[in-house]
This record gives C-alpha cells, sequence and structure tokens, in this order.
C-alpha cells in the first residue's frame, strides 16, 4: 500500500477538525448561576444564629436551589451545576431548621425564667416592703451586697432635672400597684403571664403582667399602720419589663421599668436609637411604649 492512502487529504483534515470543535463546543455546560446564588445564600445562612435576618438567606437556598435543579433537568445539555445546587440547599435547610430549633428553644426557656421571676415579686409586691421592691431596678451588678434600705436611701439622695428624686421616680409605680392592694385580707397581686421575651443584643428582656385586686382597705406602713384612702376593688393590671445577666444558666433578673395600670397586650418594644459616638441616643433612656390609663 502506497503512504499516499494512508495520508489525508487537505479536505479531510479541515472536515476532522471542525468535528473536533463542534464537539467541544456542544460538550461545554455552562454553571448554573442559580446553583451558585444557592450555594452562596446557603453558606450565608449560618449567620441565622445571629440575626432572625438571615432566615430569609436559608429560605432564598432553598428555593433557588429548587429552581437551579429543576433548570439543569430541562437543559441538561447546557447547564451543570445540579451538585453546587443540592449543597446550597442542604445548608440552607441545616443551618435554617438549627437556628429556628435553637431560637425556640432558648424563648421557652426565657419564659420560664421570667415566670419564675414573676411569680417571686408578684409575692415581694403583696408582703415586701417598697424598699424591696425597689431593690431589683438595680442591676445586678450594683445591687450586689447592698442592703435595700440602703440603696433606696443612696437613690433618695440623687434628684432629676425635675427635682423628684430617684427613687421616687423609679419607685412611684411600685407605690401605686402596694396603695391598690391596700391593707385587707382580698388585696392581692398575681403574676399573670409573660407577655413577650426577647434579646436585646445579647441581653435577654421579658414584659411580664400582673394582675392586681384592691383590697377596698387603706393601704398599710410596714408597721401596720393604716392610713389614706381606702382602694379601690376592680382588677387591674400592670407590666415590668425585666432584663437579665444571665451566668451558666443562672438569671439575675432587673426591672428597667413598671407600667401600672397597664392595659393586656398592648407593650411595644422600640428598637434603641443608633450612637453617634458621642453618647447621644444609645443610652439606656426607656424604650418600652405601651398604651393604657398612664405609666410610669
Amino acid at each position: 500500500m502506497s503512504m499516499e492512502s494512508n495520508t489525508l487529504s487537505p479536505a479531510s483534515e479541515g472536515a476532522y477538525s471542525d468535528s473536533v470543535i463542534e464537539n467541544e463546543i456542544s460538550s461545554y455546560r455552562a454553571i448554573s448561576a442559580l446553583a451558585v446564588t444557592s450555594l452562596l445564600l446557603g453558606g450565608a445562612s449560618i449567620l441565622s444564629f445571629v440575626s432572625e435576618f438571615f432566615y430569609l438567606s436559608a429560605i432564598a437556598a432553598v428555593i433557588s436551589g429548587l429552581l437551579a435543579i429543576r433548570r439543569i433537568h430541562r437543559l441538561p445539555d447546557v447547564l451543570t451545576g445540579q451538585g453546587m445546587a443540592r449543597v446550597g440547599i442542604g445548608m440552607g435547610l441545616v443551618f435554617g431548621l438549627a437556628a429556628v430549633t435553637n431560637d425556640t428553644v432558648q424563648g421557652m426557656v426565657r419564659s420560664n425564667k421570667a415566670a419564675t421571676f414573676g411569680k417571686m415579686y408578684a409575692d415581694l409586691l403583696k408582703r415586701g416592703s417598697l424598699n424591696q421592691c425597689f431593690w431589683y431596678q438595680s442591676q445586678p451588678a450594683s445591687r450586689k451586697d447592698v442592703d435595700p434600705d440602703k440603696l433606696a436611701s443612696d437613690a433618695t439622695k440623687n434628684s432629676g432635672p425635675d427635682g423628684r428624686s430617684r427613687f421616687a421616680e423609679m419607685s412611684g409605680p411600685i407605690a401605686a400597684i402596694q396603695a391598690k392592694i391596700g391593707s385587707g385580707p382580698d388585696g392581692h397581686v398575681e403574676f399573670d403571664r409573660v407577655e413577650s421575651t426577647g434579646l436585646d443584643g445579647v441581653t435577654p428582656y421579658a414584659a411580664i403582667r400582673f394582675k392586681v385586686h384592691g383590697s377596698g382597705a387603706p393601704p398599710a406602713d410596714p408597721d401596720g399602720h393604716v392610713h389614706g384612702a381606702a382602694a379601690t376593688t376592680e382588677d387591674e393590671y400592670a407590666l415590668i419589663l425585666a432584663k437579665a445577666d444571665v451566668h451558666g444558666g443562672r438569671y439575675d433578673w432587673w426591672i428597667e421599668t413598671v407600667n401600672f395600670p397597664y392595659t393586656p397586650n398592648s407593650h411595644v418594644l422600640k428598637a434603641k436609637p443608633i450612637d453617634d459616638g458621642h453618647g447621644h441616643g444609645g443610652g439606656d433612656d426607656d424604650h418600652a411604649e405601651h398604651q393604657g390609663h398612664g405609666g410610669h
């Protein structure tokens, strides 16, 4: 056989080259943009443990991943990236569901701890002195190893811009609750329910509601002497906004605000203004709103 018979003609070589190029082009598949999006959103969904806002990332990761797989199945010769989409869906489901479960469990723990504190404080409102009740309006670090009477005495010496002492301003609603209870046997205050719980940054808070029933008798001082007008017997409600320092599962609560009288389920937690770096807008001002007959 001659060598010419083993040699391709120029026309044949050109046809072969075109066939190779066409095969290479037809074998190329683009990565689905939706698959890449699902992967990125799935990675971002780990931040769901930090903020509920990132629940949206988890949801979007699942949706975009499912859409990517569907589109890849419809265009298998054009698109690829099913692996990316499945990973994105998996991360979205795992991180999203785990964060929701964690938040739910933590919310139940906060609610139970707040209810325990509420029951204790209701008993203190009925049986304790005004100074003992006021003691819980200071943060744990400030009241540690400090006698309630000493803490109240120090607060009495500090006056605000309006001339009222810090003690009178902060203990006013508590004094009104104890006046409502009066000195008769029918007067009582009881824990009603925890209206809401949450986190203010990393600090747990709870809105705790109490039912206050008047005795129809004048209030009594710590020595048992009655004075003032008789308390009304109609039921009213009070709400305290409490926050807690958490140490090893132990919740040390303090009371930030007391609202009395209070309309049930009207509490709204306002967002704190952002601090501008000069101490403006980032202080510990009262940021709880409520609707009712009045409030402090």
